[in-house]
């Protein structure tokens, strides 16, 4: 909803909306959102299904794109977002079977003497790849750019 605001007031036409899981419904609702504050769709893009929709579009005269990223896995039932991830990569990088709860993810790493942004950080691509959703947004969106150059 702050995508008018953006485009009106800073000229800002590229977005980028990052939800987790458990707060995600689907991304034909994300459409109707879009919709409903003025986007006119041009054309849209499952780019990874259920994880990565971009759209473009257009806002009054500006063209505008939005990318739509959705973290973890289990898109029905119990949902723990961001958690998954965190908890399937400690599995890749440490071999550590780890339930997806924030409290026992949060001590685990304190016991390696890291945090979250240091796991990531010091994961590398390897493992990130098969893991966390952005890095698979970035991915898409540096082969767009460099197809662009």
């Amino acid at each position: 909803k702050a995508i008018p605001v953006y485009v009106d007031k800073f000229k800002i036409c590229k977005f980028m909306v990052i939800y987790d899981n458990g707060h995600h419904k689907n991304f034909n609702e994300d459409l109707n959102i879009l919709r409903n504050i003025g986007v006119r769709i041009r054309s849209y893009n499952e780019i990874i299904k259920d994880r990565i929709l971009y759209v473009n579009g257009k806002f009054g005269h500006r063209d505008i794109e939005v990318y739509t990223a959705v973290q973890g896995f289990n898109r029905s039932g119990r949902r723990k977002g961001i958690n998954e991830e965190l908890a399937k990569l400690i599995r890749l990088k440490f071999g550590v079977n780890i339930n997806e709860d924030h409290n026992e993810i949060k001590a685990f790493l304190k016991s390696q003497n890291t945090d979250i942004t240091g796991l990531i950080e010091s994961s590398g691509a390897r493992y990130l790849k098969q893991v966390i959703t952005m890095y698979s947004v970035l991915e898409e969106l540096e082969k767009i750019y460099r197809q662009l150059k």
